[in-house]
């Protein structure tokens, strides 16, 4: 690089600090279009923010809360790997021994919600262990912010601070799932996905406690004496200075109590104006922002469902199962493909599949109207859309072979007992009356 690259560079570094420069504790608008740049200067910033928001703002949370539920829920599941399936439901995967993977999917989720990106860091190969990575935990002196990163921009390498008076360990990229959501092409860093709405939800918090802290002062009854110390009433009210028993000063009202006023004596307390609540259309305004913002429903993230009826629900549930779709396809093709690979290469597990290729079963959405969800499931299996193990696995969250034999030894254990019942179809046509073919059988 020669001289006078070096000065452009500087120079177009300074203006970066310059755009931000107005903001100590908040992030501002981006200001010029090389978005790559202003973020990698402010990827720590704009994180550590969005990381205080999740801890202070009960909105933040909540959409946090929600997106944890609707994304991962009970769990995104493999389909063909009935060992991998059992591993991910105890705690041998987690090094830390706390949890099992589908509650590590979670927080994976959680703290991309709350910095940006996030990490899966693979400990040792066989057998397999793994823990979640805060991004917090980035040597950003190292590398771009922590992460090395080839001429092509392919991450090779990062590295994570191990603790205090510890140098910073290097982990290569092929033991690490970095999840992260691209928002514009050439990104590194990550990008909190509410940072457009950080600070409407400051707004909205100071907005609350503004509203509590008048509500307060209106209940909290306070009158203000005034008098003449030279007056009567000044000798009344102790104002020439003597303490003395007799001559105390009336500081407090009590209910049923007569007090008089003397000349040059007035009381008389504060007019404090009761909140606006026609102002309440803003803080609606500022909860919606955040919902357009975060992809999910107002009434989702507010539980408020005052002003909803059936359609508008219905659409507002659908938008909202676009977004955890695109969500859970980024989620499985960053986080979940590697993982899989990471037991493949685990000498310690007993493969019993050789299809390179994994299904995954994201956890069923609950439906605004059950019964025509499901007829609609019915119809799409019988014309092919879908597959039955794929409805049942996303319904009861188990393979069809597991639900089938249960259901045959609940049908044999009733007909040994006698036990006619509407779930068994030899007996019971679909509409609730005797089968007649079976009766001709008998």
């Amino acid at each position: 690089m020669n001289i006078w690259s070096k000065i452009k560079a500087f120079f177009s570094r300074n203006k970066v600090k310059n755009q931000w420069k107005a903001g100590k504790n908040q992030p501002q608008r981006w200001i010029g279009t090389d978005l790559e740049e202003q973020l990698d200067f402010q990827a720590e910033r704009l994180a550590n923010f969005s990381a205080l928001s999740s801890q202070n703002s009960w909105l933040t949370k909540r959409v946090i809360d929600v997106a944890a539920r609707s994304v991962i829920g009970t769990g995104i599941k493999p389909l063909e790997n009935e060992e991998l399936r059992k591993a991910f439901a105890t705690k041998t995967l987690d090094a830390t021994g706390d949890s099992n993977f589908y509650s590590m999917q979670r927080l994976i989720l959680r703290e991309y919600y709350r910095f940006g990106h996030s990490f899966l860091v693979r400990q040792s190969r066989s057998p397999l262990k793994m823990t979640v990575v805060s991004p917090q935990k980035l040597d950003r002196t190292k590398g771009n912010n922590g992460i090395e990163y080839t001429q092509m921009g392919r991450a090779v390498a990062y590295w994570f601070l191990q603790g205090p008076g510890k140098p910073s360990k290097r982990v290569p990229r092929k033991d690490v799932a970095h999840f992260l959501i691209k928002m514009f092409a050439g990104q590194k860093q990550g990008l909190p996905p509410l940072a457009q709405c950080l600070n409407k939800i400051e707004q909205l918090e100071n907005y609350d406690e503004s509203v509590l802290e008048r509500h307060v002062l209106i209940n909290a009854l306070t009158g203000f004496v005034k008098s003449d110390p030279l007056s009567d009433a000044g000798e009344l009210f102790g104002l020439d200075g003597d303490n003395s028993p007799d001559n105390q000063r009336l500081q407090e009202i009590r209910p049923g109590t007569l007090n008089y006023l003397s000349d040059g004596q007035d009381v008389s307390f504060p007019d404090i104006a009761l909140p606006n609540y026609q102002q309440s259309g803003f803080a609606d305004h500022l909860k919606r922002t955040v919902a357009a913002v975060s992809g999910y429903t107002y009434e989702n993230l507010t539980q408020d469902y005052s002003n909803v009826n059936f359609s508008s629900a219905r659409m507002g549930k659908i938008q909202e199962t676009e977004t955890v779709r695109e969500i859970q396809d980024e989620f499985i093709i960053q986080v979940l493909e590697e993982v899989d690979a990471w037991f493949r290469e685990d000498e310690t597990k007993t493969l019993n599949y050789l299809d390179p290729s994994q299904v995954w079963v994201v956890p069923n959405r609950p439906v605004i109207d059950p019964m025509k969800d499901q007829q609609a499931k019915a119809h799409a299996i019988r014309n092919g859309f879908t597959d039955r193990d794929t409805i049942v696995m996303q319904l009861s969250g188990r393979k069809a072979e597991e639900v089938d034999a249960a259901t045959a030894s609940i049908i044999q254990r009733e007909e040994g007992l006698g036990i006619v019942l509407d779930t068994n179809p030899k007996k019971v046509s679909a509409a609730g009356n005797p089968n007649p073919q079976t009766e001709n059988e008998e």
